[in-house]
C-alpha cells in the first residue's frame, strides 16, 4: 500500500513505483479528498489512520511518503498485526525530534491555518507556504487537480500532532525502512528545512532493527528521484516477506 503526501495524489506521487507490479499488487491511496476521493472531512490523523487501516486487508507492506509518512506511522502503531513491513520516506514527524535546531525551526518558523488557506485560495496558499520554506516559486499556475490537492492537503491538523512516538513505533516489532534524501539545497532556509527532515530519520534509525537508507543526490521525493530507490525497497521487500511467518 502506497501513500502519498501533502500537495499531491496516489497515481502522480507514485509514478516511478508502477514497475514493482511485477512482483507485487499496488493498492495506491488518494488520501481523503486527495486526486479522486471526495472530501469528507475526515482529515485528522486519527481519520485518516482508521481509513487507511480499513484498506490493509489481511496484511501488506505499508510505505509511505512525507505526510503519508506520517499517517503510515500512525497506522503501524494501532495496526501492526495487519503490517508485514513499514517504509517512510522523509516523515516529518516533528514530535520525535523536538530539540533539535532545525526541527524547531520549523515549529516557529512559517505557519498558515486551514481558515487562512481557505481565504487565500490554493494558488496563493501554496506560494505563500513555498515562500515559508525557502522553496523555488512556480513558475507557473496551478492546474485544477493541483488545486484540490492543496485545499486538501491545507485542511490537515499540524505534524506536531501526530500521535506518533519512538516508544510505541519501537513496541511494533515491525521491520522498518527509513529513507532520506539529501540536505543541499539553493537557500540556506530550505537547506535547514531538509536537516530538519534528517533529524527525524536519524530518530526513527535508531529503533532496534531498523534500515536507514540514504539517498544524497536527492531531494524531499527520493522515491521519484533516485534511480536506485526501487532496487531498495525491492530488497527491503523481499528481506521482510522471508521474514514473516505464513
Amino acid at each position: 500500500m502506497l501513500v502519498h503526501g501533502s500537495f499531491t495524489w496516489g497515481e502522480e506521487a507514485w509514478a516511478q513505483q508502477r514497475e514493482l507490479a511485477d512482483h507485487y499488487r499496488l493498492l495506491v491511496v488518494d488520501r481523503c479528498g486527495h486526486g479522486h476521493s471526495p472530501n469528507t472531512g475526515r482529515c485528522g490523523f486519527e481519520e485518516q489512520a482508521d481509513d487507511i487501516a480499513d484498506l490493509l486487508g489481511k496484511s501488506a507492506h505499508l510505505v509511505g511518503s512525507s505526510y503519508g509518512a506520517v499517517l503510515a506511522l500512525v497506522v503501524a502503531q494501532r495496526e501492526a498485526r495487519r503490517i508485514r513491513s513499514l517504509t517512510v520516506i522523509e516523515p516529518p514527524a516533528w514530535s520525535l525530534a523536538r530539540g533539535e535546531a532545525a526541527v524547531e525551526e520549523q515549529l516557529v518558523g512559517f505557519s498558515l491555518t486551514a481558515g487562512e488557506a481557505a481565504r487565500l485560495g490554493p494558488d496563493l496558499a501554496f506560494a505563500k507556504f513555498l515562500e515559508g520554506i525557502g522553496a523555488e516559486p512556480l513558475e507557473s499556475a496551478l492546474t485544477d487537480m493541483e488545486r484540490k490537492n492543496t485545499a486538501a492537503s491545507f485542511q490537515e491538523p499540524p505534524l506536531l500532532e501526530a500521535p506518533v512516538s519512538l516508544e510505541g513505533l519501537s513496541a511494533t516489532h515491525l521491520p522498518l525502512l527509513v529513507v532520506s534524501g539529501g540536505s543541499q539545497a539553493p537557500t540556506q532556509r530550505f537547506h535547514n528545512r531538509r536537516l530538519a527532515f534528517r533529524r527525524v530519520c536519524e530518530k526513527l534509525a535508531t529503533i532496534p532493527g531498523a534500515e536507514w537508507a540514504q539517498f544524497p543526490s536527492a531531494g524531499h521525493n527520493p522515491h521519484l528521484e533516485a534511480a536506485g530507490f526501487n532496487p531498495r525497497l525491492r530488497a527491503f521487500l523481499q528481506g521482510s516477506t522471508m521474514g514473516t511467518s505464513v
